[in-house]
Formats: structure tokens, C-alpha cells, sequence
């Protein structure tokens, strides 16, 4: 591995890096910072970093179980960044070095499943714990449905159909206006919900809002996808 390989410009940064597809904060935030993280880990086991990562995720979470204030919810947030970083990190390692396996796709895909799953409960928690409620919303829980079933179909849609749907939407005439549509998917946006989690009616009116906001977008992606499907058979 020279120089040239780890630099922040040089040709293994505009290959891994700066490709084409991703939101906004996981391409020019997540991204970066990743490959910040890639330059000193680039020897260390892929696998080890997802494995550290989750940790690090679950350890956090523990630790500021219930945020009681703004420094809370900060250090919280530093978490969950942290980990987004790490969890590109352990790709970046495996596509510069060549170390990547089955196995440690499969591992990072488990893990990311995990995390969707984990951090929603985490907010779910946080909400029903500190607000009395006659009886729990079910859009409570649309976020955490919702998030899980896009992860899915957007999982299966690469793996089963081989589409591209970010390629298809950034060569549209409307890319500009899909990509601001989905803005808020981006994992690194809903991350900033964690910053009112010392704020429990705030954050479940916001909460619930988002759930609304990926449930249509989960609607919506599974039905461009079997039209898309369709018509090109």
C-alpha cells in the first residue's frame, strides 16, 4: 500500500469515495470521514472493525440510556456518527486491500439490520418511558416497520434484481427533485433525532412524523420497483 493509495485525492479515494451513489451526508460527510478512519485501519481485519463498530453502537447506547440533557443527547449523537463512519470504513478496508469475503458482506449486512432495529427501539423506548400515553400510537412503531422494510427491499432489489435505482434517479430529468424528496432517508439525517432525546414530546412528534415520511417511501419505492420491473419485460 503506497502513499498515493491513502492520500485524501488520489486514486483509491476517487474510487471509493466520491462514487456516485448516496445521499447527501453519506457522500460528502459519511464518506470522508470514513475514509480518515480507512487510512489508519487499512490493516486491521474488515470484519473486526464491523464487529468494533456494533460494539461501540451498543456501548453508547447503554451508556446514555435516557438522556436527561443537550450534552447527553450530543455525546449520543457522537455515537451513532461514529459508528456510521466506522460501518463505511470496514468497505472502504475491504475494497482497498482486496480483503473482502462472503462472509464478512454477509456480517455487515446482519450488523446494519441490527442497528436499524436496535436505535428505533432505543427512540420507542425513550418516548414510552417518559411520556404517559392513555394508549401507544401505532405510528409509533411506523418508523421502525418502515426503516426495516426498506432496508429489506432495498437489499433484495440489488441482490435478486440488480437495479440501480440511484443511477436511474440521477440520470432522470427529475434527479435533482428526487434527491431533495430523499433527503431525510439518508441514515445520517435521521441520526439528528437523537439530539432531542432529552425532549420526549418533541421527539415523538418528530418521531412519528418521520415514520409517516418513510412508510409513504417505502410504499412508494416497492411500487416503482415491481412497475419498473414490469415493463421491462
Amino acid at each position: 500500500m503506497n502513499t498515493f493509495d491513502l492520500s485524501f485525492g488520489g486514486e483509491s479515494y476517487q474510487k471509493i469515495v466520491t462514487k456516485g451513489n448516496g445521499l447527501p451526508y453519506t457522500k460528502y460527510i459519511n464518506r470522508p470521514v470514513a475514509w480518515f478512519f480507512t487510512q489508519r485501519l487499512y490493516k486491521v481485519s474488515p470484519n473486526l472493525i464491523s464487529l468494533s463498530a456494533f460494539l461501540f453502537l451498543l456501548i453508547g447506547l447503554v451508556a446514555f440510556y435516557m438522556p436527561e440533557n443537550k450534552l447527553d443527547c450530543l455525546l449520543l449523537f457522537f455515537v451513532l456518527f461514529i459508528n456510521y463512519a466506522l460501518d463505511s470504513t470496514d468497505g472502504q478496508v475491504s475494497r482497498l486491500t482486496g480483503k473482502g469475503t462472503k462472509l464478512g458482506e454477509w456480517l455487515d449486512h446482519s450488523l446494519d439490520g441490527l442497528r436499524i432495529i436496535i436505535v428505533n427501539v432505543y427512540l420507542i423506548l425513550v418516548v414510552v418511558n417518559t411520556i404517559e400515553f392513555p394508549s401507544v400510537s401505532p405510528v409509533l412503531f411506523l418508523c421502525l416497520i418502515s426503516q426495516v422494510g426498506l432496508y429489506i427491499v432495498g437489499t433484495l432489489r440489488q441482490k435478486v434484481l440488480n437495479v440501480d435505482i440511484a443511477k436511474e434517479i440521477r440520470n432522470s430529468s427529475r434527479g435533482k427533485l428526487a434527491t431533495l424528496i430523499l433527503l431525510p432517508a439518508d441514515y445520517g439525517v435521521f441520526m439528528f433525532l437523537f439530539l432531542i432525546a432529552s425532549n420526549p414530546k418533541l421527539l415523538y412528534s418528530v418521531y412519528s412524523l418521520y415514520g409517516l415520511y418513510n412508510f409513504g417511501l417505502l410504499v412508494v419505492t416497492m411500487i416503482t420497483i415491481f412497475v419498473s420491473q414490469m415493463k421491462g419485460r
